[in-house]
């Protein structure tokens, strides 16, 4: 189908690339041997009195051997091989010791320049980025 709309196209564009000009013939296609001649296929297919015959296993059913597998014996896990999570370990150890969980305290955002927190007041933000206007190297792009 491509080749075809290909050639179709092709064809299109050349006509109308040369409107006015005569494109000349082609030259006959001229063999140096004859074609042979048609066979004749025959109206119906010939009769075969034979069957197809073809060669099937033998039946061997229930002569296969039925073998039985002998079960290992079931093992408990002791109880000094089961650990626990990682997690779980940790606390446990940490309540031994008698030390207190570390908690994460919120970091207030602090201005290189003043040392004090940063304030929407002055301080500008740019693609993520703080900068404060009274530091000589930060200066955001705008």
């Amino acid at each position: 189908m491509r080749g075809w709309y290909k050639d179709t196209t092709r064809m299109e564009e050349i006509k109308t690339l040369l409107q006015g000009f005569q494109i000349p013939p082609p030259p006959p296609v001229s063999a140096a041997e004859p074609l042979p001649a048609a066979r004749v296929c025959p109206s119906s297919p010939p009769n075969v009195q034979e069957p197809f015959s073809f060669s099937e296993p033998l039946d061997t059913t229930g002569k296969a051997k039925v073998r039985s597998r002998t079960s290992s014996p079931m093992q408990l896990p002791s109880s000094a091989a089961l650990s626990s999570s990682t997690s779980k370990w940790r606390k446990r150890k940490a309540e031994a010791e008698g030390r207190a969980q570390f908690k994460e305290v919120r970091k207030v955002y602090t201005c290189r320049v003043y040392s004090k927190p940063m304030t929407s007041e002055g301080h500008t933000q740019f693609r993520g980025r703080r900068y404060c206007p009274n530091a000589p190297v930060q200066v955001p792009r705008e």
